[in-house]
């Protein structure tokens, strides 16, 4: 009975990688079909340039641009990407109107998200980028009030420094309630205690949803392997989809609980903001983009360059918590 297991298991493997090899070699064919690139390597069959990137990409990158010009291409997995190697070819690029479109792929996409911030539709995307930006002036971002309020987050933070009384700590632990509270307080209105369950639940499930994303991420280059559960659930899919939900349940939660107690001329944080905005919009066009999945997409993907919540917390974290850890290692020598 354990032999016949095996035997399937193994089977289905066989299987599984020889219908991958195949589409991989269809779908290189096709591409090198499509030549309409800059020049540069192509790498091997169905891997592409991928085996041959160091941990030093930039450098990398710098030798490549000596070769092939500033602007190259290079097939990573079933894709081909073009590499913008200076300053100017970056801003000529994304001064142009065709250049504003998202990826069709992105490493949400796998868990389903529906951020408008990762969509082909230009028109939503912009719209939904404007106001969130307006939206978050409106609210403060930028000026005195946030300041006054990041503040007397860092007034908390020194204060529960203080209660270790010198001891050795894992400074992260302080730092990414702090840091998730400046945000929740812009988002939901308020902030959470250090020891409150549900942000622990939240920063602790969006942390280890970043690290299997960082795994699953490979899709991107070989769409297919979505269709493999196998391989899906070895990168880590099933518990990063779950952790996802009980995340998005939180949002959710939120935004139900902002609906009841909604006062139009009363706006206290981005969830209201967009509540309000959405009524006005939908009594124009019920076909607008403002609707209750967009602003679930809204709270854990803000805009192209800055996340909102899982920017705010575990993004900020990371750019605080390095500097600061050089800095010290600066002051012990």
């Amino acid at each position: 009975m354990l032999l016949d297991t095996i035997l399937n298991v193994r089977y289905e493997i066989l299987i599984a990688v020889s219908v991958t090899v195949l589409i991989s070699i269809i779908s290189s064919l096709f591409k090198r079909s499509r030549r309409n690139f800059p020049p540069g390597p192509w790498g091997l069959p169905i891997v592409g340039y991928i085996p041959f990137l160091s941990k030093d990409v930039h450098l990398q990158f710098i030798n490549l641009a000596k070769k092939y010009g500033d602007v190259f291409s290079l097939r990573f997995g079933s894709e081909v990407v073009v590499i913008l190697n200076d300053t100017a070819s970056i801003r000529e690029a994304f001064s142009k109107q065709e250049f504003l479109g998202r990826p069709p792929n992105s490493s949400f996409s796998v868990f389903g998200v529906k951020s408008p911030f990762f969509l082909n539709d230009m028109h939503m995307w912009q719209e939904q980028r404007r106001f969130v930006i307006q939206s978050l002036k409106d609210l403060g971002l930028g000026k005195t009030k946030i300041e006054e309020q990041m503040l007397e987050e860092i007034n908390h933070f020194q204060e529960v420094l203080k209660s270790f009384k010198g001891q050795p700590i894992d400074l992260v632990a302080p730092l990414t309630p702090s840091m998730s509270n400046n945000i929740s307080t812009v988002i939901f209105g308020e902030r959470y205690d250090y020891e409150d369950p549900e942000r622990k639940s939240l920063d602790r499930n969006l942390e280890e949803v970043c690290k299997i994303i960082g795994q699953t991420a490979v899709h991107i280059f070989f769409p297919w392997i979505k269709h493999i559960p196998f391989l899906l659930n070895w990168l880590g899919f099933e518990k990063g989809y779950k952790l996802f939900k009980v995340s998005n349940e939180i949002f959710r939660k939120k935004v139900e609980e902002h609906k009841k107690t909604l006062d139009k001329k009363n706006i206290r944080d981005f969830i209201d903001s967009y509540l309000v905005e959405m009524e006005v919009r939908q009594k124009k066009d019920a076909k607008t983009s403002f609707r209750d999945e967009v602003l679930l997409g809204c709270l854990k993907k803000a805009s192209n360059t800055t996340q909102l919540v899982l920017g705010g917390s575990i993004d900020s974290t990371s750019h605080v918590y390095v500097p600061t850890i050089e800095l010290l290692s600066m002051e012990c020598a």
